[in-house]
């Protein structure tokens, strides 16, 4: 064989690989499967940086979009002012009621707080919690589930298991229809299977423990009496029912830790709330990689019935992170999506508000630098479209944030990753603080609040 040939081959080789680079610069997003892989840039370091002028075309989109945002505005103290254009909460009569009533001093009320990764982990809801219990009463965490992926991780609480142990159903994970909770999931031990929970600060602390079950159908049929174990005591479930019910046990003293042992095959169990006494309770509802569109596939008899149980004033829905793709620019189809699952839970939840978060600032790499991604301007309107035709009350996440690029200034803060997309616990304290804010400023709508 000619040597020149085979001296030449990695040349070719490389040839090829750097021509095949050069082409992928110019393809948008690449799928495979269910796996979506960024743009590759082949000339990002080479590229003139271009952010200066990027920064006046995304500030042209906002205008365009009636966002109304100054792009230098970014202020993380008391005197941040955003823009009023961008939030409407004419549509949280229920929730200022049962604030304005005190009906949280007569009965625990609730906010099912529904996202994505952005709110895994408690984030968001953990600091929104405790604000409104530090105001309004209340201590504990909410609603836990039996398998999290962010089991250990968790600010508030914590819970070990083993996972080979128990079979999870969940939204994320499953087009098909199932039997989900409220959750958007739903466990069913398939060996004697465990679970601690440990609460790593006092406020989170509970004395009242509520188990939500099914009766397995094979018990149904049987004389056997289904049971489950709370730190070692057995608890006999005496009432035999095929739909969806809660069994409260009174622990008598504030708890830090609670171990919880079930038996396979005689109960489905949509997760546990732990609670002290009346006031606010928020529950983290978050399902990584999720979209929230297929929320109306839980069946709506169960979603009733936590309802009557727990008293929802407000359901909020954050999402958008797994939305946003380079290939789509209209989002009317998600909008549509969405307004079908708004309509189902004001069906199923008739005495809560509704109220739509829209995606927060996204960074997008131009050149050597990360600039706002100007396609968050279509899906926040969409968004906020959205809110508007479902008579749900919205908040524009990215203005709450500061606005143009304001992830940029984010991630140099330590508030967001260096993904520049997931927000930090820092982040998530400011933004539950401002939404906080936002929820509870009934005192200067009490007028409208009456005419309404």
């Amino acid at each position: 064989m000619n040597s020149n040939i085979v001296n030449k081959r990695p040349v070719y080789l490389s040839l090829i690989i750097i021509i095949f680079l050069i082409g992928l610069s110019f393809v948008g997003e690449i799928r495979i499967f269910n796996l979506k892989l960024k743009k590759i840039d082949f000339f990002a370091d080479i590229r003139k940086d271009s952010t200066f002028i990027k920064e006046k075309q995304l500030s042209k989109l906002m205008q365009e979009n009636i966002f109304n945002v100054d792009d230098q505005r970014v202020s993380l103290d008391d005197q941040y002012k955003p823009n009023k254009s961008n939030y409407s909460f004419v549509h949280l009569k229920n929730f200022w009621s049962s604030l304005e009533s005190e009906e949280y001093k007569e009965k625990p009320i609730r906010i099912a707080y529904y996202g994505d990764s952005e709110i895994e982990g408690d984030l968001i809801t953990s600091d929104l919690r405790t604000l409104l219990q530090r105001k309004y009463g209340g201590s504990g965490v909410g609603f836990l589930p039996l398998s999290s992926v962010d089991a250990r991780f968790r600010n508030k609480v914590t819970f070990e298991y083993d996972e080979d142990k128990i079979n999870t159903y969940a939204l994320n994970k499953s087009k098909k229809t199932y039997d989900f909770g409220i959750s958007g999931a739903v466990f069913e031990p398939k060996e004697d299977f465990t679970i601690t929970f440990k609460t790593l600060t006092p406020e989170a602390n509970y004395n009242l423990l509520r188990l939500f079950y099914k009766i397995s159908d094979s018990v149904l049929t049987q004389d056997t009496i289904p049971y489950f174990f709370v730190n070692d005591n057995k608890i006999e479930i005496s009432g035999k029912t095929n739909y969806l019910s809660q069994f409260v046990i009174d622990l008598n003293s504030a708890n830090d830790q609670l171990t919880m042992n079930f038996s396979p095959n005689l109960m489905r169990v949509y997760g546990v709330s732990v609670e002290k006494g009346n006031g606010i309770y928020v529950d983290n509802f978050s399902l990584r990689g999720y979209s929230g569109t297929t929320l109306h596939k839980i069946p709506s008899e169960n979603l009733k019935k936590f309802n009557e149980y727990l008293n929802y004033r407000l359901v909020v829905f954050q999402y958008g992170m797994n939305v946003l793709s380079d290939s789509v620019t209209n989002y009317s189809h998600y909008k549509n999506q969405m307004k079908r699952v708004v309509e189902y839970f004001k069906e199923c939840f008739p005495k809560a508000d509704i109220l739509i978060v829209s995606i927060g600032d996204r960074g997008k790499k131009e050149g050597e630098s990360y600039i706002t991604d100007p396609n968050i301007f279509n899906l926040i309107k969409a968004q906020k479209q959205l809110a508007e035709e479902t008579g749900s009350s919205f908040i524009n996440l990215l203005d709450l944030m500061g606005g143009v690029n304001s992830i940029v200034k984010w991630v140099d803060k330590g508030l967001a990753a260096q993904d520049y997309l997931h927000i930090s616990r820092g982040g998530a304290k400011f933004i539950g603080k401002r939404i906080f804010e936002k929820i509870t400023n009934f005192s200067v709508n009490k007028d409208t609040l009456q005419k309404r």
